[in-house]
């Protein structure tokens, strides 16, 4: 049976971890048998022409912001074949429970798999805005947070796939739908909007299309300070952040204030614990 693997300079892809619509992320091994992700993109198809090419143009400029910041993921490499325009990162960690599979350590699999503690939650919310803090003083937005875009390497959150980097003033309306703001908004408050939708599913383990819905079994007085912050963050006009450093002082604050015991014997096996 022929290898229908696809063929990158000096890498042996090993197995296919991620699909997207225009593109993949393999596992694959350089020359020295060290362990890489690769994210390939297609280029055989013209009608993606036009996205190829500004995906091209955000994965350099991220690069070259990123600049080995502890949250932002490393890009090593960035190639191109007669097939793929593709970029060499370090892997995430493997989440599977068993090393002889592989499942990419993310916070979308941590949401979905793991109980985490108030601590850590308050570790991840803090690493994002570092990252994303870092992306917007170098006049740099994602415009595409998410919890599967957030990476765990040697268990440091790092913040992946810049294939829709641009400016923080530029006004358009890319991203995932569920943590895209309405309309066409500016890079920065796209960013913004998203971190609000990641920290609701954090504080309520519910997909980020629920927001701004709080569970039941939650009592909206033990998670009224992290709400606000996650409704000041999906807001607009006057009633939104104008920086990542307020997010962060806000977030300080109710890191302090809210009652992690009371989640916790509401919601089980599927709260924050360790308290």
């Amino acid at each position: 049976m022929p290898d229908t693997r696809p063929k990158i300079p000096n890498f042996t892809l090993v197995e296919e971890c991620g699909r997207g619509s225009i593109g993949s992320v393999w596992l694959a091994v350089d020359p020295d048998g060290i362990l890489r992700a690769i994210r390939l993109v297609n280029l055989s198809d013209p009608a993606n022409r036009e996205r190829i090419e500004a995906e091209a143009r955000a994965i350099t400029l991220y690069r070259n912001a990123a600049d080995h910041h502890p949250n932002l993921l490393d890009i090593l490499y960035v190639g191109r074949t007669a097939r793929h325009l593709y970029y060499v990162t370090e892997p995430a960690d493997n989440a599977a429970p068993s090393s002889c599979t592989y499942r990419a350590d993310t916070l979308a699999d941590r949401l979905e798999r793991r109980p985490y503690s108030a601590e850590e939650t308050r570790g991840y919310i803090e690493a994002l805005l570092n990252g994303v803090e870092h992306l917007h003083k170098n006049r740099l937005a994602h415009r595409d947070l998410k919890p599967e875009n957030i990476l765990f390497i040697r268990n440091e959150l790092k913040i992946a796939d810049p294939g829709l980097s641009g400016s923080i003033a530029k006004i358009s309306e890319s991203g995932t739908e569920e943590f895209r703001p309405p309309g066409r908004t500016s890079g920065e408050q796209a960013d913004f909007y998203a971190i609000g939708k990641i920290i609701y599913c954090l504080y309520t383990r519910r997909n980020a299309d629920r927001f701004p819905e709080i569970p039941e079994e939650i009592e909206i007085r033990s998670i009224a300070a992290w709400n606000e912050i996650a409704l000041k963050c999906c807001g607009d006009g006057a009633s939104s952040y104008r920086s990542i450093a307020d997010i962060r002082a806000d977030v300080r604050k109710a890191g302090s204030s809210c009652r992690w015991r009371e989640i916790l014997r509401r919601t089980g096996q599927y709260a924050f614990h360790g308290l």
